[in-house]
């Protein structure tokens, strides 16, 4: 008998898509019913996971959550409430969400008792930077006690590109080395004109102008960077 040709192989491209179809004609031959009760029991998982003793298996669980949307907001809320390791997770995921139901939820716990959860609520109130996270981390900036959840509230405000954030971080004198050093980085990141009012508005102040002065030399620095 004649000898078969060789079968022809398939190339990378088609082997790394050749899955990925086969599950996607697979979960559309699937009922709804089936496709809901897995997609709720992949949203309590990473939930669940949120309160891990893993680093790692937290951080997995706030990309998990965030890249669920706003489905995930209720079970975020209940997690946040919970004073527990997945009440700061829950924090992180909102602020990747982002949006005004999910800013609404972080500046409700502004204030909380825990203070990991409050700095992890301010940086997550950074990346939302609505109107209502820039009037809360205002009000956190003068009524915080503990330096580092201030400095996450400073550079917070510094991330948020908008003129309210500029005053409030203009209108604040630092307190700490700590404060200083934030105060350096979020003028920084707001570029060098809201150093220069700064530094002419508080030049009375020793602890002020060489921490502004320090951030305007990062904003040229950066600026000088830019241009190649």
């Amino acid at each position: 008998p004649c000898p078969r040709a060789p079968r022809a192989r398939s190339s990378s491209a088609n082997c790394a898509t050749e899955p990925r179809n086969r599950r996607t004609r697979r979960d559309a031959r699937r009922p709804t019913w089936y496709t809901d009760r897995v997609s709720a029991h992949r949203q309590e998982r990473c939930l669940d996971d949120l309160g891990s003793t893993d680093q790692r298996v937290r951080e997995v669980a706030v990309r998990d959550c965030a890249a669920r949307g706003t489905w995930i907001l209720p079970g975020l809320a209940d997690a946040l409430g919970s004073g527990t390791v997945a009440a700061r997770g829950a924090a992180q995921a909102l602020g990747r969400i982002g949006g005004d139901e999910a800013e609404a939820l972080l500046v409700s716990f502004a204030g909380a008792e825990d203070g990991k959860l409050r700095k992890n609520v301010a940086t997550a109130l950074g990346r939302t930077g609505g109107d209502a996270a820039v009037q809360a981390l205002g009000a956190r900036l003068h009524a915080e006690t503990l330096d580092y959840v201030r400095s996450a509230v400073v550079l917070a405000l510094g991330r948020i590109d908008s003129p309210a954030a500029t005053a409030a971080l203009e209108a604040w004198t630092p307190h700490a080395p700590s404060d200083g050093e934030a105060l350096t980085r979020a003028l920084g990141d707001q570029g060098d004109r809201p150093t220069i009012r700064f530094v002419r508005n508080r030049a009375w102040d020793a602890r002020v102008r060489l921490t502004a002065v320090a951030g305007l030399e990062k904003a040229v620095a950066d600026e000088v960077r830019g241009l190649g």
